[in-house]
C-alpha cells in the first residue's frame, strides 16, 4: 500500500476486511499501559472471578443489544493468573481451580476459550522440544479438562540459527505446532509453519507469499 502497488481487486478485499472488523468489538480485561502511568501503582492480576464479572459488565452492560455472547475468550497466561483463596490450599490446587473455571466460561458462553499456558523446562533437555500435554506447569488438570491442545515450539529461541531440524533449517521463520489432543477428531498431527513475526502472519511452508492460514 505505501508504495502504490496494490491494485482495485485488493481494496476490495481491504475494504470487506475493515467493514467487518469495525463491526467486531476487541475487549482486552486487565493491565492498562494508561492507568498504570497515571496512578504510579503496581497493576493488580486478575482472577478467574474477575474474568467472569468483566464478560458479564461487557455483554450486559457495554455492547448493543444485537451482541449478546462472545465469539472467544483468550487468556492469556494461566501462570500469571492470581487465585482467590478458596481457589485451593496449594499451588497446585489453584491450578487445577482456574483450569476448571476456564473450562466453565466455555460451557457458560458457548464459545470456544484458548487458554495459554507456560511448558516446564524440562522441554529444553529434549530434542524435539514442542510441549506434551504433560509439560504445563504446575497442572495435570489440562489434559482431563481441554476439548482440543496444541504444543508450540519456536525453534529459533532454543536452537542455533542455521541448524537443521527434521529436514527444516532454523531461522525466524520457522515454527512447529502440534496437535497433542482433539475430542472428536485424530491426534497427534504436526505442522511445520512460515511466521512471520513482524506480521503476526502464518502460512504454509511450502506457501511464501504469506498465506494466512
Amino acid at each position: 500500500m505505501a508504495r502504490g502497488l496494490i491494485d482495485e481487486p485488493e481494496w476490495d478485499v481491504l475494504r470487506g476486511t475493515a467493514t467487518k472488523r469495525a463491526a467486531t468489538p476487541l475487549w482486552i480485561m486487565g493491565h492498562s499501559q494508561m492507568e498504570f502511568k497515571a496512578g504510579r501503582r503496581a497493576r493488580p492480576r486478575m482472577t478467574m472471578r474477575d474474568v467472569a464479572k468483566g464478560l458479564e459488565h461487557i455483554i450486559h452492560d457495554s455492547t448493543p443489544e444485537t451482541i449478546l455472547e462472545p465469539s472467544l475468550v483468550i487468556l492469556d497466561y494461566l501462570q500469571r493468573m492470581r487465585h482467590d483463596p478458596q481457589d485451593g490450599a496449594t499451588r497446585r490446587e489453584q491450578m487445577m481451580e482456574a483450569v476448571n473455571m476456564s473450562k466453565d466460561l466455555a460451557v457458560s458462553y458457548g464459545c470456544p476459550v484458548i487458554l495459554g499456558v507456560q511448558a516446564g523446562r524440562d522441554v529444553l533437555n529434549r530434542g524435539d522440544k514442542i510441549p506434551t500435554l504433560q509439560d504445563g506447569q504446575e497442572t495435570s488438570n489440562i489434559e482431563q479438562s481441554s476439548d482440543a491442545s496444541f504444543g508450540c515450539w519456536y525453534p529459533i529461541k532454543s536452537e542455533k540459527e542455521g541448524n537443521r531440524i527434521e529436514g527444516w533449517t532454523v531461522n525466524k521463520n520457522l515454527f512447529f505446532l502440534r496437535l497433542l489432543k482433539q475430542k472428536l477428531g485424530e491426534a497427534p498431527a504436526t505442522w511445520a509453519l512460515h511466521v512471520d513475526p513482524e506480521r503476526r502472519l502464518f502460512a504454509n511452508m511450502s506457501n511464501e507469499k504469506g498465506l494466512k492460514l
